[in-house]
């Protein structure tokens, strides 16, 4: 809490960069990249809508599940099971996995046919609509898509998709 107060408006890139330092993502995507998405990021949390899904939720998300990869890094075994570029994936998704959140559930969302649900559907359609603002982010930033050759396209995808579906995990349903 004490990052958020200090550093309100750059809490999540300030988090994020500290984060990229102490588990070495030098090698999963490039810090310019990284801290342009966790910055827009920021950006995308809504401060119009008294809500719990705030940057300051996505700060304490954000810090949780680094503590959380850190305790399993700690062994070789969880370095292998969790290398970089997964570590990468997992803190970009707990950062932007409530961006632009209106303030109400998918249920509402559902029963008042919202325009979002039009769009992305009755079943998880808030965490469809985070994943898809996170993905056109993360390609706007080009954050894993800065290699050309087709294996590494490849898996700058199953990134992007592992990215999709952390996110999609999130439905409390």
């Amino acid at each position: 809490m004490l990052l958020t107060l200090r550093h309100k408006e750059l809490a999540l890139p300030y988090l994020a960069y500290l984060l990229y330092r102490h588990f070495n993502l030098h090698t999963a995507c490039s810090l310019p990249r990284y801290v342009a998405a966790m910055t827009q990021f920021q950006r995308m949390y809504r401060t119009d809508v008294p809500t719990y899904h705030t940057d300051v939720h996505a700060v304490d998300v954000l810090q949780m599940t680094s503590v959380m990869l850190a305790s399993l890094r700690q062994s070789s075994r969880g370095r292998y099971l969790c290398p970089s570029s997964l570590t990468a994936v997992m803190l970009l998704a707990a950062a932007a996995h409530d961006v632009e959140h209106c303030g109400v559930g998918s249920d509402l969302i559902s029963n008042l046919r919202h325009p979002l649900y039009h769009v992305f559907g009755p079943e998880s359609t808030l965490e469809r609509y985070h994943a898809m603002l996170g993905q056109f982010t993360l390609r706007y930033y080009g954050v894993f898509t800065e290699v050309f050759d087709e294996q590494e396209q490849q898996k700058a995808e199953a990134k992007h998709t592992l990215f999709s579906t952390l996110i999609m995990s999130t439905d409390p349903k």
